[in-house]
């Protein structure tokens, strides 16, 4: 959020009315503090119109519940903060947030998905799990967890694990892919890009899409719930940083390695 509290505009009121030379600006803002392998681009800016998506959506909507219509945040210039609360007091903007409100308790990717289904049946998470570790011949990533239970024929069974997917296999693509001279591939963390992907749900302490198994992959997911939240605050600014921070250290030393056993070679000869 940092990045867009450099500089904000009236008619960005939520994320898809922001003017695309601004979500230029934020993009182009975001290529200055962090580099990446050039192949990367098209995953890493898919990932980060993700993250700025739900990001952007939800500063907003804690700002206008913190503050009220006479106070505001020291980043928004107040002419900015007057218009976006002549669209807040605005009685449709009040009808479709009380209607989007209703649809979210039942439809937990956005108006219009649909309620979240699984078609995990009578059978529990874990013996569903038990069941793919004995088809797998080795125990299962919460991921391929998450997939039995929502994939039917191939396809997804409702738009939230639809995206959850998208949004898994672009980090684990940021994360896979190396520079040609790379020896080796790296090692990618599976249960942990799942566990970015999907967070925790406070109240409950739970790991969408793993039901009573959550535990078994992530022990910490059942702390105390202000522990769980500083975490995965954090986890959830940062997860863009991270990835490509690890995909930088990677190629250092792969590269690093390349030369020292080509000064070696040539030593010896």
């Amino acid at each position: 959020m940092k990045i867009f509290k450099e500089k904000l505009v009236e008619e960005g009121i939520k994320w898809s009315k922001v003017p695309s030379n601004m979500k230029e600006y934020y993009w182009e803002e975001f290529e200055k503090k962090y580099k990446w392998n050039p192949a990367l681009l098209i995953s890493v800016k898919d990932t980060w119109k993700h993250v700025a998506s739900v990001r952007y959506n939800d500063k907003l909507g804690k700002w206008r519940k913190k503050y009220g219509k006479d106070a505001k945040p020291n980043s928004v210039p107040q002419e900015v903060w007057n218009k976006w609360w002549e669209y807040w007091n605005n009685e449709e903007f009040k009808a479709l947030s009380q209607k989007a409100s209703q649809n979210r308790r039942s439809e937990k990717a956005g108006e219009g998905s649909g309620p979240s289904k699984h078609i995990g049946g009578s059978k529990t998470t874990i013996q569903h799990s038990i069941d793919l570790e004995a088809e797998l011949g080795r125990p299962p990533t919460p991921f391929e967890v998450f997939k039995r239970m929502h994939k039917k024929d191939g396809l997804f069974v409702d738009k939230r694990s639809n995206d959850i997917n998208e949004a898994v296999e672009n980090m684990v693509a940021i994360a896979s892919q190396l520079t040609d001279e790379s020896i080796e591939a790296p090692e990618i963390d599976v249960a942990h890009i799942y566990l970015q992907a999907v967070g925790v749900e406070l109240k409950k302490r739970r790991v969408y899409g793993l039901g009573n198994h959550a535990s078994t992959f992530y022990p910490y997911s059942v702390s105390s719930s202000s522990s769980v939240s500083s975490h995965y605050d954090t986890l959830f600014d940062e997860r863009l940083r991270e990835e490509l921070q690890e995909i930088q250290e990677n190629l250092h030393k792969k590269k690093m390695k390349r030369y020292n056993r080509r000064m070696k070679r040539c030593k010896t000869n």
